[in-house]
């Protein structure tokens, strides 16, 4: 089993990139506000800067079907 681990904010970015969603539609996936997403993806020496809850990753890859192992099935 992969485990999921804390991604740079480079990842984020690339995700957010590749997902063709804006910030504002990348938030409401989970629940959060874009100036959070803007937050998680500065680079890590910005002062700003706020690594992305692991919860919030995992839960962003789930809902973009790019989890490494788990897949979301819809009741």
């Amino acid at each position: 089993m992969s485990e999921i681990t804390q991604p740079s904010p480079a990842e984020v970015r690339q995700l957010l990139e590749n997902s063709g969603l804006s910030r504002e539609q990348f938030a409401e996936l989970v629940h959060v506000s874009k100036l959070t997403i803007h937050k998680w993806v500065l680079p890590d020496d910005n002062q700003n800067h706020r690594g992305i809850p692991l919860a919030a990753w995992e839960l962003l890859l789930l809902k973009l079907d790019k989890h490494p192992t788990k897949k979301l099935i819809d009741a």
